[in-house]
């Protein structure tokens, strides 16, 4: 029985040498590391050395997301409760939220992305150093390879969510530009108008990769790397 495809195994591709390496890939995504950067031949021991730096950084990646989804879901919560508790207990009026401004939001959004950027920084040494002496590759693996081997790593259900949030990403994206353009701020269309064209790429083009899990009609990931 085939072994279920992680993400580490879109990142490398058996050839006859060993195994192709980009770490563009791993750094900036498939459809956009594929162009970058030069790929390493790896033999089978320093494949498993550079897969155990990568699986660090999975792994801190995973806790963070849950830390951020916890922290949602018990806002999430505490409003239902406040009105709960004001209502049978009698508590004054809730204050409004105050109003955040587009700059204040994007420095919102930085102080969110530090962790990610940190834990990229502090697992991509260990690659580096894993890396180091490695010959290097003029065999690349296009785009399009990369896109199906991450469609076929990916559950159905899993792709499903990240059109989902990407979808509703881009809507309060909109909603967002949309208050700039009622204002008549021009700070608002430069900040929310390029993360507006990302959010709807994005949706784009997990619907695709949703359209081809479909096509290829997968009952689930499997390995395709002999």
């Amino acid at each position: 029985m085939a072994r279920p495809l992680n993400l580490n195994d879109i990142a490398f591709k058996r050839t006859n040498g060993g195994w192709i390496f980009a770490p563009a890939v791993v750094a900036l995504g498939p459809m956009v590391g594929s162009r970058f950067g030069t790929p390493y031949l790896l033999d089978d021991a320093r494949k498993a050395r550079v897969e155990a730096a990568l699986a660090g950084l999975w792994r801190s990646n995973a806790v963070i997301c849950l830390t951020y989804a916890a922290l949602c879901g018990l806002a999430a919560l505490a409003v239902p409760g406040l009105l709960a508790w004001q209502y049978f207990y009698g508590l004054p009026q809730l204050p409004a939220l105050p109003r955040i401004s587009g700059f204040a939001g994007f420095g919102l959004a930085a102080m969110v992305f530090l962790p990610l950027a940190v834990s990229f920084a502090w697992h991509g040494r260990a690659v580096r150093r894993n890396l180091a002496g490695t010959p290097r590759t003029s065999e690349r693996v296009d785009a399009t390879e990369y896109f199906e081997r991450e469609a076929a790593a990916l559950s159905e259900n899993q792709i499903r969510v990240q059109v989902a949030v990407s979808i509703l990403l881009s809507v309060v994206v909109f909603n967002q530009l949309a208050r700039g353009l009622e204002s008549g701020k021009p700070g608002f269309w430069l900040l929310w108008l390029p993360a507006l064209a990302i959010g709807i790429g994005a949706a784009l083009r997990w619907f695709k990769m949703l359209r081809l899990k479909r096509s290829l009609a997968l009952d689930g990931p499997t390995q395709s790397n002999p």
